[in-house]
């Protein structure tokens, strides 16, 4: 089995999570986009669950399909 280390970076429109080899090259990607709501004019605002849910989906997505 191959040892690799995630990243994840949590931005403001999406999610994306690398895995990296022992030598640090990039062996697979996947990101997932969230919502920003903006309730009123000049207001930004996003759920904590919604960065927890989807940063999960991500990881899962990006074991069951990139590393297996």
């Amino acid at each position: 089995m191959n040892e690799y280390v995630i990243g994840v970076d949590l931005g403001t429109s999406a999610v994306k999570v690398s895995a990296m080899d022992r030598d640090g090259k990039i062996v697979a990607q996947q990101s997932y986009g969230y919502d920003l709501h903006q309730p009123y004019p000049g207001y930004s605002e996003q759920d904590p669950r919604d960065w927890l849910y989807e940063t999960t989906i991500v990881i899962d997505r990006l074991i069951l399909k990139e590393l297996r």
